[in-house]
């Protein structure tokens, strides 16, 4: 059986690929924790995995969640638990979090993997880069094709790449915690009403009132799933918008655009090096704002 959120379809396309190599079935966490249905019975020797983006250098909120309401029964003996951890950037410690929830459900025999992927983080990246995402693309395939035969033959042991310490971890895990906020969400007046970002919320946190949107709950698990599903960033994106006023994902922290700015200079040195691609863009377009 294999655990997998996904978003945006990464983490689904790799789910769905390592299930047809392996025989084993899916479950969206996603999926489960908006219908309730929280039991699962591992029977023996069957395969425990997990498909799991990488936010802010660790899991998802709703993993976490779904891990902690969650009743999984695991039956008998020689079972095989596997991570395959998605990033763009960075992996942070997520291959610690994800060794802690394998060892949490006592299973002994594990491989942890990393797979980097289209880094679809759209405050951050472009999403109208085609030479971007196509490189990206391709590595991805590539890093999850070597990943697939490990897996298949249960091989044990941490291959996660560019991890990052426990101490520096908190203080990320503090800032997505704060990110988290729903109340930085907002629309923009081309908001047509489709209802598109209420059936993709995985949190139920948004509502349709008076045919608009409407964030119902405090917090949410910060996957932008609303944002790259709304027509108006999908035609924005086709018709190649500029970034202006009007549109857009924004974010209300100074604190924020200057670790960006920082963070492009540091990178646009490494591609200048050979060591690394460049930082793309702080936006994209779309009929809802980041603030």
């Amino acid at each position: 059986m294999i655990f997998y959120f996904s978003a945006t379809g990464n983490d689904k396309y790799a789910a769905e690929k390592i299930a047809a190599a392996t025989g084993d079935t899916l479950v969206s966490i996603g999926t489960a924790i908006r219908s309730g249905a929280l039991f699962f019975q591992i029977r023996d020797g069957e395969n425990l995995g997990l498909v799991i983006p990488t936010y802010f250098g660790g899991f998802p909120l709703i993993v976490k969640a779904f891990f902690e309401q969650a009743e999984i029964v695991i039956e008998g003996a020689h079972h095989y638990g596997f991570a395959v951890v998605t990033y763009g950037m960075e992996t942070g410690n997520i291959g610690g979090e994800a060794k802690a929830l394998l060892n949490r459900l006592k299973l002994s025999r594990q491989g942890i993997f990393s797979v980097k992927m289209v880094d679809n983080w759209i405050p951050c990246f472009d999403m109208n880069n085609k030479a971007y995402i196509a490189e990206a693309e391709q590595t991805g395939e590539a890093e999850l094709s070597a990943v697939l035969p490990k897996i298949a033959m249960r091989t044990e042991g941490c291959f996660v790449k560019r991890g990052t310490p426990k101490i520096l971890q908190k203080l990320s895990d503090a800032y997505y915690h704060s990110a988290c906020a729903t109340k930085r969400f907002r629309l923009s007046d081309q908001c047509v009403g489709c209802g598109l970002c209420e059936r993709q919320c995985p949190t139920a946190a948004i509502q349709l009132r008076d045919g608009k949107p409407v964030w119902v709950k405090k917090r949410c698990t910060l996957c932008l799933g609303c944002v790259h599903r709304c027509q108006k960033t999908r035609s924005a994106t086709q018709r190649k918008r500029p970034i202006t006023g009007g549109t857009g994902i924004r974010i209300r922290s100074r604190r924020y655009h200057k670790a960006q700015k920082r963070f492009a200079a540091q990178d646009t040195k490494r591609l200048r090096e050979g060591r690394a691609r460049k930082w793309l863009g702080t936006s994209v377009p779309s009929r809802l704002f980041f603030v």
